[in-house]
């Protein structure tokens, strides 16, 4: 069963869900190749056993579309279903110190998860601006910031209840960690510039900064989080933006020389280990068979990430698994996407949330719509949806098919039960 999302390329796991709503993980690569997990390319190079057991588990959703080929305009249309080009940004992406791209009246999908009774998180890769405090009577240039004030503007003033990560990706100055509105530790050096697959920006960073460190920081602060949602009596959202496998490619000693590929190979083994940590937390907690896990791409691979190099070593690049094509200097820009959800229950009922741009998925299956601002929609045979959107759309599906399992299960129990 396909039908298009507009996530780049998605990968959705739900299990078997309790009478309340379902807590939603979901984890966003920066860009990641389609090609680059196994279960969607014979051919790769790389081996994702933990991602693959996800596709090998559910649905796959194999026709998809990301709304920019760059960070900030794609997390810009996740967060908010809505086109980044409607906002003043027409092209680019912001850096570390760049104000809110998002308006405080703009609604989000954390305002819409916590509306709806979710305790509701971001940890990773923030990416869409926020206010820094600065010296007072400064010109409030980068060098006038005041870190030892609380940012204004961030995640958590955009419907998150916490917050840990970066403000921009990983080799963006400043090289700093917050915690919800403040900052973890106050900048006491200056790292880079480094080139290449290495690249950092030049750039103060915290005394508890080290690049190296990032990803695994992550992970860490996601695990515990989901640990401290054990006991709640309220389902969570937590929105996972990871730096990987983004310039610098760092990955940790321990997964170095795995891959042929070489550093950049061994980051996407570092994150595919990274979704089995949170799957087995997830299982040691009796969580999983009460969560959808979502496991996407913002926008693709880049060929930034030493394309050229891998070629000479007889890896090919192009082809069927390269995204619709090379583009160049630019990123990729369609996305086969990939979906999958385990089990076969039903979801609590979810309100719905009406969007400036995108299809409403929330009439059930097998019908969709569509604005008339957008693509036509087709019946779910394997057609998919012609249109862009959000990420909300992935729970907007999951929760038709769900239901619609539910249903069918009643029904085989109760074969003389009036449906």
């Amino acid at each position: 069963m396909n039908k298009l999302i507009t996530i780049s390329s998605a990968l959705l796991a739900a299990t078997a869900i309790k009478a309340q709503s379902p807590n939603v993980i979901f984890i966003l690569a920066d860009d990641l190749g389609y090609g680059d997990i196994s279960a969607f390319n014979p051919e790769s190079k790389i081996h994702t056993p933990n991602i693959d057991n996800l596709t090998h588990s559910g649905i796959s959703f194999t026709d998809a579309h990301s709304s920019s080929a760059l960070s900030t305009p794609s997390r810009y249309s996740i967060i908010t279903g809505r086109y980044p080009w409607r906002t003043t940004m027409k092209s680019g992406v912001l850096n570390g110190f760049s104000p809110a791209m998002i308006t405080p009246d703009r609604r989000t999908i954390a305002q819409m998860f916590s509306e709806n009774g979710y305790s509701t998180a971001c940890i990773g890769k923030w990416h869409l601006g926020w206010d820094w405090a600065y010296i007072q009577n400064s010109q409030r240039k980068q060098k006038d910031v005041d870190f030892s004030q609380p940012i204004k503007n961030g995640p958590t003033e955009r419907g998150f209840d916490y917050f840990y990560g970066i403000p921009a990706s990983l080799g963006t100055a400043p090289h700093v960690y917050i915690e919800n509105n403040k900052v973890t530790a106050l900048p006491n050096r200056t790292i880079g510039p480094q080139k290449g697959i290495k690249l950092i920006r030049n750039g103060v960073a915290g005394a508890d900064f080290e690049p190296q460190d990032c990803l695994p920081n992550i992970i860490r602060h996601s695990v515990d989080y989901i640990n401290k949602q054990r006991n709640s009596q309220k389902p969570f959202f937590l929105y996972l933006p990871i730096t990987a496998p983004h310039t610098p490619v760092l990955p940790a000693e321990k997964y170095k020389g795995q891959t042929i590929i070489g550093d950049y190979g061994d980051f996407v083994v570092m994150i595919d280990d990274m979704v089995q940590q949170i799957v087995e937390t997830l299982k040691k907690n009796n969580q999983l068979e009460n969560t959808i896990i979502i496991f996407t791409s913002d926008n693709g691979c880049a060929p930034y990430i030493g394309v050229k190099e891998m070629e000479e070593k007889g890896i090919l690049c192009y082809g069927p698994y390269a995204a619709d094509g090379f583009m160049g200097s630019g990123n990729y820009t369609h996305f086969d996407g990939i979906l999958a959800m385990y089990h076969d229950q039903g979801l609590a009922p979810f309100k719905a949330l009406a969007m400036e741009d995108g299809v409403n998925y929330t009439a059930g299956l097998p019908v969709v719509r569509t604005s008339p601002a957008h693509g036509t929609a087709y019946d779910i045979a394997g057609k998919g949806l012609a249109c862009e959107d959000s990420f909300r759309q992935a729970i907007y599906v999951a929760i038709d098919v769900f239901r619609n399992r539910q249903r069918e299960k009643v029904a085989r129990a109760n074969p003389l039960r009036k449906q």
